[in-house]
């Protein structure tokens, strides 16, 4: 289910909430963008890709649907 959070607090927030308890953040090449994994117990169960615009995050596209993550091309920097 698609969801928008608009607003860098409102997004902010709730980046926060969804990192805590995750030990596992890494950066990453997600289908040639820049992004993060996260895999508690190094399973995948988010991917996080941004897309800038003038020196500035303007979107994050969260994946976490597992038929989605199997689909992307990631490379873990």
């Amino acid at each position: 289910m698609a969801r928008e959070v608009k607003g860098a607090s409102r997004w902010a927030n709730q980046m926060i909430a969804l990192s805590r308890g995750l030990r596992f953040v890494q950066p990453a090449l997600i289908n040639g963008s820049v992004g993060l994994v996260l895999a508690p117990r190094g399973k995948l169960s988010r991917a996080l890709i941004f897309t800038f615009a003038t020196a500035k995050v303007a979107r994050v596209e969260v994946i976490g649907d597992p038929a989605h993550l199997r689909e992307l091309d990631i490379a873990v920097l």
